[in-house]
């Protein structure tokens, strides 16, 4: 077995190999349990899940399955708040006050315009809405107006100014009758003398009728964006806005249809919030069931709409709602009615069959949407749930290049396609397909193809446990030469200034980083490989910069420690320096990139065990290891198998140096202290090896004495001597006899890291 201990082997660079001996001893003392952890962020896992991780359903965007819609027709648009929404509509009243003024020719305007602006924030301290309204500001003057005042119309308002301040504190104070009465008044001035608050006041009006008289309330809210298309004025986008309350009201009288289209057109308006109300109320329509749902399965936009709801809500396999007589099942119970020559329906719900588990209805879908991408990766995937790899794996193969790598950007062109608007597994430009591809080439047996689609895919965990356990260390050093050579481009090469939009840009650049990123782990990797398996001297070219001079000084000393010509000391601090730079940077020049030592997660987190749970779980059924893999697999293994195996290694190298040098010698003992120390926290029975050497060889010296006596590691203090502390003087049992002052050993634990540096 192999292993990071470089030693023993005069014909080439130091080899790293255990003694039997020692092998047996050091499994014989370990005892090792499972450490539960926390997952550190790192890409891709499909090789250490179910099989479903592999057949698991992609969800959709919902909001770029809405995007491929036909465009709504719109004659508004949206007008967000540049700070709150109070604080805007006060603004804006104030513009329209001074210009209403000026136009009437009114004396000093500007007093009653602050005036007005005044009632109005103390009408929004007494409504308890002061903090919205005032864009969050919070001042002495801000908070005295919380005090409760009456508020009043100020003299010299115009006249739809004043009736619509009325009807908007009647509406606040829940006096609906007075706030319509209010509100119909401004409505019923002529034309020139209600150019300003006219939509205001309809959409106001409508939001008073809402509740009691909904029908009302719909017919208040197309007057709100008949006015603001005949030029009445609309600052705050009223129109707009009284999209959604029309829908709302369609919504509680059960007409789910124009619900949907009203939300659409407002988010095509502009309105992004529009999304979570287009949702919502699908949702509604599906669980009204009855007539109300069978309308939407009509319409030929409205049942777009409520499976893209569905698709994007993901796997719903284990919910205890998908039944027979669910809503889902009812649904497509309605779609087998009406969707038939829907093409792109089809797709949409050929993947939705899948995401609830009826394959016989995803399949049928699949069928029915013709070659479209989506569809074929729900069929590839049904022949992988029957066990058909070869068949699933060529069908995966011929769709890779038909999905996008990239995200949308902003100002990218309305998705066309589903292939579009799936989430990504991982980050923008990994393309999940290509990792499902790879475990089944993995199951094939050929395991180079497996780590390529592994690493392109942004799998990076899988494509580590194949290249650090399945390939030969010859196959892994051919494929790093050929696919991830030693090079680097630059970003600010990649593309000339202005030459693609900011978002594309921002893409591209991104994308650069992750591939420097894979090609820094994967030569990493095999940068240890080659120290674990006794072939140091070639990993050289495979450190990145930063590296390059630890493994240099450690090799140095293997190398010195290894030569029988020079003298015992000099050997002995040779092998004494490559045992200090394992163990402070044994996580970079040595550490397993997943188990045992998950340099992956920088040491700090563990995973599940790959290869343990890819041959023994219940769970892996499908794409289980086949025997070459658990054979080239078991090969690879590190030595020791546990946590942090080259604190091990170094601990045995310092362990020679020792070996080397004269008894009760400071060095020696100084060695073995140090050496036990790396291990005593997590396996006190390995240390122990160390802790009896110390007492026994170097008995005589201050770290000898101390570890008898305290019948262990002494604590030291900053100069390195042992901590004793003597025994106050105890109170005497007159009947026992008293035994004065002695040494004891005073418990402080040595400052000792638990995780790798």
């Amino acid at each position: 077995m192999k292993t990071t201990h470089v030693h023993r082997n005069k014909t080439c660079e130091p080899p790293v190999r255990l003694t039997t001996i020692r092998r047996l001893l050091l499994f014989a003392c370990l005892v090792v349990g499972t450490v539960s952890s926390v997952r550190a962020a790192y890409r891709g896992d499909l090789l250490n899940g179910r099989d479903r991780t592999v057949l698991h359903p992609p969800a959709t965007v919902f909001e770029s399955d809405i995007l491929r819609l036909p465009p709504p027709e719109i004659s508004w648009s949206y007008k967000p708040a540049t700070n709150s929404v109070g604080r805007q509509s006060i603004d804006a009243e104030s513009a329209d006050l001074r210009t209403a003024l000026r136009i009437m020719g009114t004396r000093e305007p500007e007093t009653i315009v602050r005036a007005h602006e005044d009632q109005r924030l103390a009408a929004a301290a007494k409504f308890d809405s002061i903090r919205e309204m005032i864009a969050g500001m919070d001042t002495p003057e801000t908070e005295a107006l919380r005090v409760e005042r009456k508020i009043t119309v100020v003299e010299g308002l115009p006249t739809e100014f004043a009736e619509y301040f009325r009807g908007w504190i009647a509406f606040k104070e829940g006096r609906t009758n007075d706030a319509i009465k209010a509100f119909e008044a401004v409505l019923a001035l002529p034309e020139k003398e209600r150019r300003h608050k006219s939509v205001w006041a309809a959409y106001m009006l409508g939001r008073a009728q809402q509740d009691a008289e909904p029908d009302k309330a719909v017919a208040s809210f197309q007057l709100t964006r008949a006015l603001a298309k005949q030029g009445f004025g609309d600052p705050v986008g009223l129109a707009a806005e009284s999209v959604g309350w029309e829908a709302r009201a369609h919504v509680v009288q059960k007409r789910f249809v124009r619900a949907l289209e009203l939300y659409r057109q407002q988010f095509a308006a502009g309105d992004r919030g529009a999304l979570v109300s287009l949702k919502r109320a699908a949702g509604t329509a599906l669980y009204e069931g009855g007539q109300p749902l069978t309308d939407v399965a009509a319409h030929p936009i409205a049942r777009r709409i409520m499976t893209a709801m569905m698709t994007s809500q993901g796997e719903r396999l284990d919910s205890e709602e998908i039944g027979s007589e669910s809503p889902e099942w009812v649904w497509m119970d309605l779609m087998e009615q009406v969707g038939k020559k829907d093409a792109v329906l089809a797709e949409q719900l050929a993947l939705r069959s899948y995401q609830i588990g009826s394959m016989t209805r995803a399949k049928r879908w699949s069928d029915r949407a013709g070659k479209a991408p989506v569809s074929e990766w729900i069929r590839a995937k049904i022949l992988l749930h029957s066990g058909k790899l070869d068949e699933g794996g060529r069908l995966l193969a011929s769709l890779a290049a038909q999905f996008p790598r990239e995200h949308r950007c902003t100002d990218d062109p309305s998705p066309t396609r589903m292939a579009e608007c799936l989430e990504r597994g991982w980050t923008s430009g990994d393309l999940r397909i290509e990792a499902e591809l790879a475990v089944v080439r993995l199951c094939q047996g050929r395991c180079v193809e497996a780590l390529d689609l592994f690493m392109r895919s942004g799998s990076t965990l899988d494509a580590a446990y194949v290249a650090e356990r399945v390939l030969g260390l010859d196959e892994l050093k051919a494929y790093v030469d050929r696919a991830w050579p030693l090079e680097f481009v630059s970003a600010e090469d990649l593309s000339e200034p202005g030459e693609d939009a900011p978002c594309r840009e921002h893409d591209r650049r991104a994308a650069h980083r992750r591939t420097e990123e894979r090609r820094t782990m994967i030569r990493s990797l095999l940068a240890r490989r080659f120290v674990r398996s006794s072939r140091g001297a070639e990993a050289r070219p495979y450190f990145s910069g930063e590296m390059v001079e630890p493994y240099e000084r450690m090799l140095a000393g293997l190398k010195k420690g290894e030569d029988e010509n020079l003298p015992k000391d000099e050997r002995a601090k040779g092998w004494w320096e490559a045992a200090q730079i394992m163990r402070t940077n044994g996580l970079e020049l040595v550490a397993t990139e997943v188990e045992p030592d998950w340099a992956a997660y920088a040491g700090s987190s563990e995973d599940r065990p790959l290869l343990s749970n890819r041959v023994a779980s219940d769970e892996l059924k499908i794409f289980a290891a086949s025997q070459d893999e658990i054979r080239r697999a078991g090969a690879n293994g590190a030595d020791p198998d546990v946590r942090y195996h080259y604190r091990y290694q170094a601990a045995f190298i310092a362990m020679d140096a020792a070996k080397l040098l004269p008894n009760n010698d400071e060095l020696t003992a100084k060695i073995l202290y140090t050496a036990g120390c790396w291990l005593k926290d997590r396996e006190p029975k390995v240390a122990d090896i160390f802790y009896k050497a110390l007492v026994r060889r170097c008995g005589k010296t201050e770290l000898g004495r101390a570890a008898d006596l305290k019948r262990w590691f002494p604590p030291l203090d900053e100069e390195g001597h042992p901590i004793l502390k003597r025994r106050p003087t105890p109170v005497v049992d007159e009947s026992l006899d008293g035994t004065g002052l002695q040494l004891v050993p005073f418990s402080v634990p040595v400052p000792e890291e638990t995780t790798p540096p």
